[in-house]
Order: C-alpha cells, then sequence, then structure tokens
C-alpha cells in the first residue's frame, strides 16, 4: 500500500508541474493476469490469516494487478481536470528482449501457467498497447 501513499504525497507536486501543453503522465504497470482475477476484491486476503492462504499466490498475484487498473480507471477519470493522465500498461507483452537470459521453455512454461495460453505480443515500434479492463 506503499505506492498509494507516495502517489498522495507526490500528488501537488504532478498536477503543479502540467500544463495544457504538456501533461503529466502517471504511468503504472500492470499484467494481463488481470483479466484471471475472480471479483470482487476480497480485502481479508491483504493480511496474513486463513483467506489469504485459501486464495493462493496465483489469485492474489491477480487480484493485485486488477486493483492497480481500478486505481488507474479511478484516477483516469478524477485527475484530468489537474492535467494528469493516468495510464496502466503491461509490459510483459511487449515484444523485447527482457526474457534474452532466460530458458525459452521455462518462459514459455511461465506464460502458459501465467496466461492459461492467451498471450498477445506486440512490438515496440506498436507503441506501448495499455491494459483495458476498464
Amino acid at each position: 500500500l506503499g505506492h498509494f501513499l507516495f502517489l498522495k504525497l507526490l500528488y501537488p507536486l504532478l498536477s503543479a508541474s502540467s500544463s495544457p501543453s504538456a501533461p503529466t503522465r502517471l504511468i503504472w504497470t500492470a499484467s494481463s493476469v488481470n483479466y484471471y482475477f475472480r471479483p470482487p476484491i476480497k480485502f481479508d486476503t491483504l493480511e496474513d490469516g486463513q483467506a489469504r492462504r485459501t486464495l493462493g499466490v496465483t489469485q492474489l498475484y491477480c487480484q493485485s494487478k486488477f486493483a492497480t487498473v481500478l486505481l488507474v480507471k479511478h484516477l483516469a477519470k478524477t485527475c484530468k481536470d489537474d492535467g494528469v493522465i493516468a495510464i496502466v500498461v503491461d509490459p510483459g507483452n511487449i515484444k523485447s528482449d527482457l526474457q534474452r537470459y532466460g530458458p525459452d521453455s521455462a518462459i514459455k512454461g511461465a506464460l502458459r501457467s501465467a496466461m492459461v495460453g492467451h498471450f498477445v505480443v506486440y512490438c515496440l515500434h506498436e507503441n506501448v498497447r495499455l491494459t483495458q479492463r476498464c
């Protein structure tokens, strides 16, 4: 939850430095795994306990990425009057050499298990595509 406090403390500076010709951009990273989260957010899993263990690490990760997307959707609506643009991106589906040192089979296996085989790769020259579940 520290990043929420960080944003709250930093926001006055971000909005003050924005102008119509050069808006401030808040860029958050998420993941396409947010599509595999089963809402609603389970707030009792934010602390260690039985609910957290029952949900499991995969759904906890999906839940955190889903919450990021919801936060950015809210920020996109509430911050635009201050000249602040909120964007969420999925850096994992950009064709790059990010995984260049990992074994090919491990990367493909991780993608299959995390994404259930539904995986889209975008080239960098196509710009960064937004994760939009909004």
